[in-house]
């Protein structure tokens, strides 16, 4: 849509939308029109292109009018398409409050959130009665409050979680609206953190009919998404003058940016079916030594201090695993101190460790369900464990 007053669609952005719709008809897969810019900005901050950081969508009547004429436009155009499982209204609406960028606090604009949501479903059906709707809660997406009415009779809950530790309880709230309204639960953006924790999250939403996506599929020199982009040679260069460093030449930066385009095919690629198979629990994968997933794990005497990170095993300690059909077929303790113990007793059977490695692994007999391996630190320090982890073998 053009930017200026009025409603004035351009016709080249919907040959994107169209040409993205041939690419998932020729591979089988079905796509989410996801609104992450609205006019005016829905969210506050860099993600929606907002002009001043506050979302003038729900501000200026305006960009509000624009934001429905958007989605009733959509509706008119690809309603008959069934490839497009659904339209998620709004990505992410309404920020949180942050003095330190100067973010103000705009939990007042929560009721006219909800009026843009009733008003674009509305619209929606007029023309389009096939497509699921997919409605986010404020504050990332994190927020439970706008889900206080039965939006349609074809939605989805929809809710994001990054940094929360991987407990049922970050899943609570949002399975409860599941319940009240009779509605599925989308867990729409998750990831950016360590493959144990991939594992724990899918673990949780399997166990309770959650459908989730992982953000980002892939990133520029990161290795914890399924995809990972190569860095391009001088693009330290341009990160530096985004943030107010030196002029690229116009050369140079139009090379920089080809390089980028080329290393951004597949082909050319990392990929790290080390992810995958974290997030889809298959082949070998790694879960946390925390009391989630159906595992008890070092009961006695530990020390938790921050629930995710860290632990110390002062004395001894018990691992109970009580999932059905799971075999454990080695321990990993990842210590985080040079203290590492000279000795651990392993069912009452002691083994001389003699590494100078943070990573001892220690091999045992898989157990049948329930039964219990007891270690006992005998060295003079305690453990600091940055992870406490399964490493899964075959399951029965």
């Amino acid at each position: 849509m053009e930017e200026e007053p009025g409603i004035h669609f351009i016709e080249s952005g919907f040959e994107i939308i169209d040409e993205v719709i041939k690419w998932c008809q020729n591979e089988d897969m079905y796509l989410w029109l996801d609104l992450h810019g609205a006019p005016g900005g829905q969210t506050g901050a860099n993600i929606d292109d907002s002009i001043d950081d506050v979302p003038r969508l729900l501000l200026d009547a305006d960009s509000f009018e624009k934001g429905l004429a958007l989605w009733e436009e959509i509706a008119k155009r690809y309603a008959s398409f069934e490839v497009i499982a659904g339209y998620d209204l709004l990505n992410e609406p309404i920020r949180t409050a942050d003095p330190d960028r100067h973010y103000s606090d705009c939990e007042f604009l929560v009721p006219e959130l909800i009026r843009f949501y009733e008003e674009a479903i509305q619209r929606i059906r007029q023309h389009d009665s096939n497509h699921c709707i997919s409605i986010e809660g404020h504050h990332w997406a994190t927020d439970t409050r706008v889900f206080d009415r039965q939006y349609d009779s074809n939605w989805v809950i929809h809710f994001h979680r990054y940094w929360d530790a991987p407990f049922i309880d970050i899943f609570e709230p949002f399975l409860a609206l599941s319940e009240k309204f009779q509605v599925p639960l989308w867990l729409g953006e998750t990831g950016e953190n360590r493959l144990e924790w991939f594992a724990a999250v899918t673990g949780i939403c399997d166990q309770n009919k959650i459908s989730y996506h992982f953000w980002p599929y892939k990133k520029m020199g990161n290795d914890n998404c399924s995809v990972e982009i190569k860095r391009p040679n001088h693009w330290d260069d341009f990160i530096a003058y985004s943030k107010g460093g030196k002029k690229i030449p116009y050369q140079a930066a139009l090379k920089l940016f080809n390089e980028y385009l080329r290393l951004i095919k597949t082909d050319h690629a990392i990929l790290h079916d080390e992810v995958d198979q974290a997030i889809l629990r298959n082949g070998t994968y790694r879960l946390n030594g925390i009391n989630f997933d159906g595992h008890t794990i070092l009961q006695n005497e530990l020390n938790n201090e921050s629930r995710m990170e860290t632990y110390a095993l002062s004395n001894a300690g018990s691992i109970q695993y009580l999932k059905p059909n799971f075999n454990a077929t080695k321990l990993c303790l990842v210590g985080k101190s040079n203290h590492i113990p000279a000795e651990l007793a392993i069912n009452g059977k002691g083994h001389l460790i003699k590494t100078n490695q943070f990573t001892l692994e220690i091999t045992f007999e898989p157990k049948e369900r329930g039964q219990i391996v007891d270690v006992e630190n005998k060295g003079q320090f305690p453990i600091q464990l940055d992870a406490l982890t399964w490493i899964k073998g075959e399951s029965n």
